[in-house]
């Protein structure tokens, strides 16, 4: 009787460590990644509206898609003056 609770005892510490060891490498794993990606996150307005910038006028049914999916309107008139004045005709 007396090794079937050492048995159960020492499977309930095993599981007690490998579950405290996951809960710290989730831990940790989420303050690295935030961390790391931080310093790029000024950037990624800018990024994004360059790319958009780059596609939409390759692929203008792209722009519903991304309405219907986003659930919002572009206003392509404003789109279009943007793109006007960044690009401006020599």
């Amino acid at each position: 009787m007396g090794t079937k609770h050492s048995s159960k005892r020492s499977s309930v510490v095993t599981c007690l460590i490998f579950l405290s060891m996951g809960v710290f490498y989730c831990i940790c794993e989420i303050h690295v990644f935030t961390f790391i990606l931080l310093p790029y996150s000024g950037t990624l307005p800018n990024s994004t509206e360059q790319l958009l910038n780059h596609a939409i006028p390759h692929n203008p049914g792209g722009l519903l898609q991304m309405e219907q999916r986003l659930g919002c309107t572009f206003d392509h008139n404003l789109y279009a003056a943007n793109k006007r004045r960044l690009n401006p005709r020599v």
